[in-house]
């Protein structure tokens, strides 16, 4: 017997890897709307418009239950905003940032 897909609750984990097209009124804060058990997320070479300091604030006071980020390979967040995520989601455990240098 086949598996039922998972229903967006069921999601835990999201990976956004390199450039993801989203519709101009489509913002990542939309995540936590949309997967509201959201523990772990990731970033990977993703664009500005997807992964930057406005965006990943909205997000990250928006999920209660995330755990986990790791940010790779951004060019777009500034190292103070970084440094608010502790204070942002205090669910947060795990933070890992790794070639991210902003131009």
């Amino acid at each position: 017997m086949g598996r039922k897909p998972a229903t967006r609750a069921q999601v835990l984990t999201l990976n956004f890897i390199e450039k993801i097209n989203l519709e101009q009124n489509v913002f990542i804060s939309e995540v936590r709307k949309a997967f509201p058990n959201l523990q772990r997320l990731s970033f990977e070479k993703c664009s500005s418009r997807l992964l930057n300091n406005k965006n990943l604030e909205a997000l990250l006071g928006e999920c209660p239950n995330l755990k986990s980020l790791t940010i790779i390979g951004s060019d777009r967040l500034s190292l103070k905003t970084i440094a608010k995520n502790p204070q942002l989601c205090p669910s947060l455990k795990i933070l890992e940032t790794k070639d991210c240098r902003r131009k």
